[in-house]
């Protein structure tokens, strides 16, 4: 237990600096973070990323634009999804089939990237929440 103990804390801490939020409210010792972030979906390549770069210009990538709300910069919640052109804070909104033209696939091969539909502060709750049922269970024994 004590290993998983010392990897796990050092890359929560680095997720947590790792994960930007744009807004952020301080209310005692919990800071609420809301607002949107950007997920990295794809590169792009060849003339798709020549035509993206002279028609934004800069050298952008594929994205995925959502509105989010967390604890500590951990999402805890996300909704209000759509891929995106990005370049650092530059963001340009692209339509599922636009996002599929620049890609190279069709529209219903698209997907949504895991921590949209699975925020890591949801998925860190979760596992703890198992963990501490599993540690109950079994030191009643």
């Amino acid at each position: 237990m004590r290993p998983l103990l010392s990897v796990s804390l050092p890359a929560l801490a680095l997720a947590g600096v790792a994960l930007t939020a744009t807004e952020a409210h301080a209310k005692g010792l919990v800071l609420i973070t809301t607002g949107e972030s950007v997920l990295h979906y794809d590169d792009l390549t060849g003339e798709a990323k020549a035509f993206a770069a002279e028609t934004t210009g800069h050298e952008v990538q594929v994205g995925y634009l959502y509105s989010h709300f967390g604890v500590f910069w951990l999402d805890l919640w996300t909704w209000d999804g759509k891929y995106c052109l990005y370049q650092g804070d530059n963001v340009w909104e692209l339509t599922p089939d636009d996002a599929a033209g620049l890609l190279g696939v069709k529209v219903d091969e698209l997907g949504k990237p895991l921590l949209y539909h699975a925020p890591l502060g949801l998925l860190i709750l979760l596992g703890l929440g198992v963990g501490l049922g599993l540690f109950y269970r079994f030191s009643r024994d």
